[in-house]
C-alpha cells in the first residue's frame, strides 16, 4: 500500500513538472520570472533565425543568412564572422534571468538600457527575425546593457518592457557594422618562394627564396642582401599579407583608383599559388585590393590547385579591405626602407 502511495505520489509529482514545462516553454516573451530564460520561446526557434539586427550608439548591422553563411547587409552583403553570430544568437536563446532590476524608465540609463537611438545611450537593441516558416512570429526584440559590477552578466530589458533584469550569458554584440566582418582575409600558412614590388617611382624590387629550407628573402638584380638592415626584414613585408586582417571593407566599385596611385605586391608561394595585392589610400584611409592566380610554372589540370585559388578568389573579388597603418606601410615601402643607413663615420673621421 505505502509502494503504491509512493509511485502515485511520484507520478502526480511528474505530471506537475510537466505542465509547468509546457506552460514556460509556451510562454509569450513578454512574461519573465526570477531563474527563467529572458526569451523563452527563442531556444527552439534557432534553426529559424535568418535576422539578427543590432542598433545603438549611432550605428546599426544587419546580419543576414544566406544558406550556411551570414553577412553583413550595411557592407554590400560581405560575409560576417559566423562564430560570432552563432555565438550572440546561443547567448540569447540560453540568457537566464539572475535577478530583478529596476522598472522606472528614469533609472534605465544607469544600466545602460535608455532607449538605444538616443545617442547617449549605452545600449544596443538585438532583433532577431525569423523565415518564411516561421512568418506569423513576431521579431524578438532585446535590449542590452552595462556588465554586471563584479559578478558575471549584464542587464537588459525586453523592447516591450520597462521591467529590467540581470541576465547571463550576456548577448552582447557591437552595433557597428565592420565589427561583424570575416576579418581573416587570406589566411595561408605557405613559404614565400618570391616577392614582388612594383612602385610608382623608383622603389621597385624584387626578392626571392631558392628553396623552402632558405631562410630569408634574398634580393634579387643589383641590390646585394648585405646592404638590408637585417635578415628577414622583406619576409616581414610577406608575413604580413599572409596574415592580413580587414578593420572594413567596402564593395570596390565604389572606389576608383589609378595606376599610379596604388603599389602592388605579388607573392609567389612554393604551392604554386600566386597573391597580388594593390595597396592605395582613398578617401583618407588605407585600403587593399586583392587577387589570387595560380604561377604559370604550374600544370593548368591541377585542380587541387585551380580549386583554392578559386576559393581565395571568391573572397576577394569585388572587394576593398580597410587595413591598419602598419599593414599598409609594409605593403607600400620601396627597397630604400629595406636597406641599412649609409655608414658615414669614416667621412667624418676624414673631415676632422
Amino acid at each position: 500500500m505505502n509502494q503504491r502511495l509512493i509511485l502515485t505520489a511520484v507520478a502526480v509529482v511528474v505530471m506537475i513538472l510537466a505542465v509547468v514545462f509546457m506552460q514556460r516553454s509556451n510562454r509569450p516573451d513578454a512574461e519573465v520570472g526570477v531563474g527563467e530564460r529572458m526569451l523563452p520561446s527563442l531556444e527552439d526557434r534557432l534553426q529559424y533565425v535568418n535576422r539578427l539586427q543590432a542598433t545603438g550608439q549611432g550605428e546599426q548591422s544587419t546580419l543576414q543568412r544566406v544558406g550556411d553563411q551570414w553577412t553583413i547587409a550595411e557592407r554590400g552583403g560581405y560575409r560576417a564572422d559566423r562564430t560570432e553570430v552563432i555565438r550572440v544568437l546561443r547567448a540569447l536563446a540560453t540568457a537566464d534571468t539572475i535577478e530583478q532590476a529596476t522598472a522606472q524608465a528614469a533609472y534605465h540609463s544607469r544600466l545602460g538600457l535608455a532607449d538605444p537611438e538616443s545617442p547617449t545611450s549605452r545600449g544596443v537593441i538585438l532583433e532577431v527575425g525569423f523565415d518564411d516558416d516561421q512568418a506569423e512570429q513576431e521579431p524578438l526584440m532585446l535590449i542590452v546593457g552595462d556588465a554586471a559590477q563584479g559578478r558575471d552578466g549584464c542587464y537588459a530589458r525586453l523592447a516591450s518592457d520597462p521591467q529590467s533584469w540581470l541576465i547571463n550569458p550576456c548577448p552582447r554584440a557591437p552595433a557597428a557594422p565592420q565589427d561583424w566582418i570575416n576579418a581573416a582575409v587570406i589566411d595561408l600558412n605557405e613559404t614565400v618562394r618570391s616577392l614582388i614590388r612594383t612602385k610608382p617611382d623608383d622603389g621597385s624590387f624584387e626578392a626571392n627564396r631558392a628553396s623552402r629550407e632558405q631562410a630569408t628573402l634574398e634580393l634579387g638584380g643589383d641590390a646585394p642582401s648585405a646592404a638590408l638592415s637585417f635578415p628577414g626584414v622583406i619576409d616581414a613585408s610577406a608575413r604580413t599579407l599572409l596574415n592580413m586582417v580587414a578593420e572594413d571593407v567596402r564593395p570596390s566599385a565604389e572606389q576608383q583608383i589609378g595606376d599610379t596611385q596604388r603599389v602592388d605586391t605579388e607573392l609567389q608561394l612554393f604551392n604554386g599559388i600566386s597573391l597580388i595585392a594593390s595597396a592605395y589610400e582613398y578617401d583618407g584611409h588605407k585600403w587593399v585590393q586583392l587577387a589570387a592566380t595560380v604561377a604559370e610554372s604550374r600544370p593548368a589540370d591541377d585542380t587541387e590547385l585551380v580549386d583554392q585559388v578559386s576559393a581565395l578568389n571568391d573572397r576577394f573579388d569585388g572587394w576593398a579591405f580597410q587595413v591598419s597603418d602598419y599593414t599598409y606601410g609594409e605593403l607600400t615601402k620601396g627597397l630604400q626602407a629595406y636597406l641599412r643607413a649609409p655608414d658615414h663615420s669614416d667621412e667624418e673621421t676624414d673631415a676632422n
